[in-house]
């Protein structure tokens, strides 16, 4: 693996997990994705949706949690939380050599931008809306970078931009 851009940030010590660790995770979501300044992209603002779930975002959720294959049920995932720092230095530098973005119509119809720190399998979804702007629809670690590598892969050579 390569080394890490100068630019990214730190990640988070989420070993051991400690009952105020969704505190400091909240906090740096709220530091980085919701309060001032919004992040952009292209000079179109980001959006948070404001939906809340547990007196948090949804997207906090889909940042720190991953569904159980077995049960459905969403739990945090050390991965994804010690990256959390990553969304917005990875939207910031969306620019830089080590980032690969696209724009990539899903099925639906839906145009997704895609930012992938490749060489350290994690991803930020944005959608593009109508209004030129974006919202914030997760961000995650791959966690099985072969097969998923060729998804992106595959998806980054039928791109629309």
């Amino acid at each position: 693996m390569n080394a890490f851009p100068i630019w990214l940030n730190e990640m988070v010590v989420v070993d051991p997990w400690t009952q105020n660790t969704f505190d400091e995770l909240y906090a740096i979501f709220r530091r980085d994705l919701v309060l001032a300044p919004a992040p952009r992209l292209n000079g179109q603002r980001i959006w948070i949706a404001n939906d809340l779930r547990d007196g948090k975002e949804e997207c906090f959720w889909h940042i720190t949690h991953k569904e159980d294959e077995g049960t459905g049920i969403r739990m945090p995932n050390p991965r994804r939380c010690e990256r959390l720092p990553w969304v917005r230095c990875m939207i910031d530098h969306a620019v830089e050599p080590e980032i690969l973005i696209w724009d990539y119509e899903e099925p639906d119809h839906a145009v997704k931008t895609h930012i992938w720190l490749r060489d350290h399998d994690f991803l930020v979804v944005l959608k593009k809306l109508r209004r030129p702007s974006y919202r914030l629809v997760t961000a995650f670690y791959i966690e099985h970078p072969e097969s998923y590598r060729r998804s992106l892969e595959s998806k980054y050579r039928r791109r629309i931009r």
